[in-house]
């Protein structure tokens, strides 16, 4: 996924690691990677990261997610998301999601 990102027109400053923390209650705290990157839009560069998470229903094993709390941030572009998320599909075959709590 990392290397995709290397790849994509409007993504800056790609990076990959790994964090520790909680996600899902019961789930304990665990080492897993995130891809993040700085995304071109509209109103400068803003940071996006996509963190794995572990299989949970209507996942058919870990995942990668990204989310924002609230409405879309101000100069989201939406069609560099899907393009990214639809490229690392396809090259990577891995399951990824997004979404606005």
């Amino acid at each position: 996924m990392y290397h995709v990102l290397t790849k994509l027109p409007g993504v800056n400053k790609p990076n990959i690691g790994y964090v520790i923390s909680e996600q899902l209650i019961g789930q304990g705290r665990w080492n897993h990677p995130f891809v993040e990157y700085l995304a071109t839009e509209t109103d400068g560069a803003h940071p996006r990261r996509f963190e794995a998470w572990k299989p949970v229903p209507g996942h058919k094993g870990y995942w990668f997610r990204t989310w924002f709390a609230g409405p879309v941030p101000p100069g989201f572009d939406m069609h560099l998301m899907e393009s990214i998320i639809q490229t690392w599909k396809a090259q990577c075959h891995a399951d990824v999601a997004w979404e606005i709590d």
